[in-house]
């Protein structure tokens, strides 16, 4: 019988951003190796048939909302995630974080029944509060976080997180050195350019997620700078998403050029 699995994630495929192609090679993979795996998450991603998919009903926070509306949708949808886990099936959950809250719900459910969990971080909370300003690390509200931070890295079987500072970090914040693991976001199992790849004329390569939250006039700017200075380079783009390929199409010398493909 397969071991089932259930990644608790606020966006997944089709979404582009980070946490939803992070999570859509991690399914892949899991599936890949013999695992049940179904996704809880948001209704973005309602009548995806390629995975197995658990919808929550309360809708996502935006950027457009304001604060209080965010917090308030934030609270109800993970009080959502908190049932669903409650009464899920799965032997064993990957909780996603963040959402700090939303991640802790999930968390919390699982500690409940009695099931194992996976914390997966990609990034620092409730330290980026802290750091924002938006709340006192030595306030009330903020030792409550780091207590409940510091439970959820006791708690969990292993801790993921994307790059080796994190790790290190979290390491020395949490005194678990041997549950604090790397899980890099991957990349590409066939690059089809790697003949392109040289020191002569050097070669600037951007490898990864091209969402609505990076900048593809930066990588031209990178190709200007280099022009300016009289550097002989190539930029090469390999990327999942769809940004504005005419970024890709402004001047460039027969020194120097931006090459573009998708992933």
């Amino acid at each position: 019988m397969k071991k089932s699995v259930c990644i608790v994630v606020q966006l997944f495929y089709p979404e582009n951003q980070a946490m939803a192609v992070r999570t859509k090679f991690l399914v892949n993979a899991l599936m890949d190796s013999g695992y049940e795996t179904s996704v809880l998450t948001s209704s973005k991603s309602k009548g995806v048939d390629k995975y197995k998919v658990q919808c929550a009903w309360t809708p996502v926070s935006t950027n457009k909302d304001n604060v209080y509306l965010r917090l308030a949708k934030e609270l109800i949808y993970s009080a959502e995630i908190f049932l669903r886990v409650l009464f899920h099936p799965a032997k064993l959950f990957i909780i996603s974080s963040p959402p700090f809250t939303i991640s802790y719900a999930a968390a919390m459910a699982c500690k409940i029944i009695g099931k194992q969990f996976v914390f997966d971080v990609r990034d620092e909370y409730p330290e980026v509060y802290f750091i924002e300003g938006l709340l006192n690390p030595e306030g009330k509200i903020g030792k409550m976080l780091k207590r409940i931070e510091a439970n959820l890295y006791k708690d969990s079987i292993v801790t993921t997180t994307v790059t080796e500072r994190i790790v290190t970090k979290l390491k020395s914040k949490s005194g678990q050195d041997d549950k604090i693991y790397l899980l890099r976001n991957g990349y590409a199992d066939h690059i089809t350019t790697l003949d392109r790849i040289s020191t002569n004329p050097f070669v600037i390569l951007f490898h990864g997620n091209m969402g609505k939250f990076q900048n593809p006039q930066l990588i031209v700017e990178i190709a200007k700078g280099c022009l300016s200075e009289k550097i002989e380079c190539r930029v090469l783009g390999i990327w999942l998403g769809k940004p504005n390929t005419n970024y890709f199409r402004r001047s460039t010398t027969t020194k120097q050029s931006v090459a573009q493909r998708r992933a």
